[in-house]
């Protein structure tokens, strides 16, 4: 089950996952909050946390969360992982080298370092498609860091 939690910046979306995560988590509770953003034309701030209480996800949950990522790819600023699980950190540090967005994995003890980095100032760099050049258009507009 995903659930939404309340966060300390109404900027800052976030989900806990619970127990088994099926398709219809995603397409009742995910969904609704990146469709919205998108719909806004914002970017996401987006925390994840899988806590002691996450057991995995079924096949069509984990097919939909590849459909998500490829569809909406563009509609994140940053992402948060938060779990105790190595094999979501694994993961999500693989997936996230992919993503044109920072990913970045923290401890079930580091919530609030999570909270906090997701809170913290303009990443500096947004970059867009220009199709009818068939260019990448990049914008620096702060010092860069790592993330």
């Amino acid at each position: 089950m995903l659930n939404r939690i309340h966060t300390p910046n109404a900027d800052i979306k976030g989900i806990e996952a619970r127990g088994t995560i099926t398709k219809e988590d995603y397409t009742e509770v995910l969904i609704p909050i990146i469709s919205k953003a998108r719909a806004k034309g914002t970017k996401l701030k987006f925390l994840i946390h899988f806590g002691e209480y996450f057991e995995g996800f079924t096949s069509a949950a984990a097919w939909e969360d590849f459909k998500i990522g490829i569809h909406y790819i563009n509609t994140f600023e940053r992402i948060a992982v938060v779990s105790d699980k190595q094999w979501i950190l694994n993961m999500s540090s693989i997936f996230g080298s992919l993503m044109p967005c920072s990913v970045k994995t923290f401890k079930n003890n580091q919530l609030s370092a999570a909270l906090a980095w997701l809170d913290s100032g303009d990443i500096g760099f947004q970059h867009k498609l220009d199709k009818e050049k068939g260019i990448v258009v990049a914008e620096i507009s702060a010092p860069l860091t790592s993330d």
